[in-house]
């Protein structure tokens, strides 16, 4: 989170969120140890048509631009630690495209497809999804400031549990 001090530093901050000059990390647990070395992913996110609370990928052509890097840190047994680096700022987008490239967050009920039911949740009772760093040129010194977030505890006890071998 980034709360401005003054009116002129909030434009400022605004404007960068706009431009995609604000660059943003997470950090995600997900199904599956496929992950490739690193991945690009390109696909147009849109409004669901079967339920507008959430979102979809789109064909090519329709819906919004969306792009994110996507690299493993940590392979388990049955999931993925995955480092989330993206360029655009759309609604789930995260969440969206892990899960059409087949790598649903583990305990997402709302995108982990059908068989998040059947699949571990490593304790998770959230999506396992984290704001792990952000960066921008401050607003009024104009250095490259960054910020980092600790792993919250659910998600480090998930991790320890997937290190130690437990589901």
């Amino acid at each position: 989170m980034v709360i401005a001090k003054t009116d002129e530093a909030h434009i400022d901050l605004m404007k960068k969120f706009e431009q995609r000059e604000i660059k943003k990390q997470y950090l995600a647990l997900v199904h599956g140890t496929a992950v490739p070395a690193r991945k690009e992913i390109d696909l147009p996110v849109t409004r669901s048509p079967h339920n507008r609370k959430l979102m979809t990928t789109a064909r090519a052509g329709e819906g919004r631009p969306s792009f994110r890097l996507v690299e493993p840190l940590e392979r388990f047994d049955a999931a993925t630690l995955v480092k989330v680096s993206p360029a655009t700022g759309r609604t789930h987008q995260i969440r969206v495209h892990l899960s059409a490239v087949g790598y649903p967050v583990v305990a997402d009920k709302q995108y982990g497809g059908r068989s998040m039911q059947k699949r571990p949740t490593f304790g998770m009772m959230r999506q396992a999804l984290h704001a792990s760093r952000l960066g921008f040129e401050h607003p009024q010194t104009g250095e490259w400031v960054e910020f980092e977030a600790p792993l919250p505890e659910d998600m480090q006890k998930a991790l320890a549990g997937l290190r130690h071998g437990s589901p």
